[in-house]
């Protein structure tokens, strides 16, 4: 039996094509309003007002806490979800310009900064600047296991 015989007993290719094509524009018609709807999510935009260092952001992290952390322009930032702190360098960091967070096994944050890195234990900074060394930019930074 050739071929296009097989074709003609159950109909064709073309005798499934506009059943295929009905479903596949049902699927599609499905699916159009969850991704119209996806486009609608509320998001909030902070900035100095709100108590963010600034607005040149180079690392976000969320602590064991549930603290989102924040490197900026101006230092560091907390966020509980409803207000910001700050460590600059008033607190104790070697530099204004914060550049990373990591989060140790202990809990701790080592603070990554322009000039140095700092450590935050929940109350204390403890910075490890090292002022005979021209560049100290610390971009990223990692847990040793």
């Amino acid at each position: 039996m050739s071929a296009a015989r097989a074709r003609s007993r159950d109909g064709g290719e073309g005798a499934r094509a506009p059943g295929r094509r009905r479903l596949a524009l049902a699927l599609l018609s499905l699916l159009l309003p969850l991704a119209a709807a996806a486009q609608r999510l509320p998001f909030n935009v902070f900035d100095a007002e709100d108590g963010l260092t600034g607005t040149q952001i180079w690392d976000v992290r969320e602590d064991r806490r549930g603290l989102l952390w924040i490197a900026g322009t101006w230092g560091f930032s907390s966020f509980d979800g409803a207000r910001f702190s700050t460590l600059s360098v008033r607190e104790g960091l070697p530099s204004p310009n914060a550049r990373v967070v990591l989060e140790d096994r202990e809990g701790r944050l080592w603070l990554g900064t322009n000039a140095g890195v700092a450590r935050f234990d929940g109350r204390t900074v403890v910075a490890f600047a090292q002022p005979e060394a021209p560049r100290q930019t610390v971009w990223a930074a990692a847990e040793d296991f």
